[in-house]
């Protein structure tokens, strides 16, 4: 998993990115607008996912909850192609790897019901599950 600048992120935006990220957008209901916005200014990190089991983008963002004030990564977005469960909870292991670098103490996803099922995330809303980093 690497993390693109956001000139990287404005220049492959249109014919790379955007195409892989716009339908996990539209379920989100995320403004592409908004979404390179907060990149450019540093509130979104927009990572490439490239491997033999995966490839894709996933957008995060880092800060406190308003729930627990605790220092959070959020995934924002996640798309692109994956084999299998297997590859998907090695994608989040990564994450977490780079949210505890961050210095998150927890991540939080929204997603289908299924997905609790695949990462073991605690429900805390619908669709919203969340892992404390230990």
């Amino acid at each position: 998993m690497q993390q693109l600048s956001p000139a990287d992120a404005f220049f492959g935006w249109d014919k790379r990115i955007w195409p892989v990220l716009s339908p996990a957008a539209k379920v989100a209901q995320q403004d592409q607008l908004l979404i390179l916005k907060r990149i450019a200014r540093g509130a979104y990190q927009l990572w490439r996912v490239s491997g033999e089991q995966a490839g894709g983008y996933v957008v995060t963002s880092t800060g406190k909850t308003n729930d627990t004030n605790v220092f959070c990564c959020w995934v924002v977005l996640a798309a692109g192609q994956a084999d299998g469960i297997r590859a998907m909870r090695s994608l989040m292991t990564d994450i977490e790897t780079m949210a505890r670098q961050a210095g998150c103490v927890e991540i939080r996803v929204e997603g289908r019901k299924g997905w609790q099922r695949v990462l073991g995330y605690e429900p805390i809303e619908p669709h919203v599950y969340r892992k404390r980093l230990h």
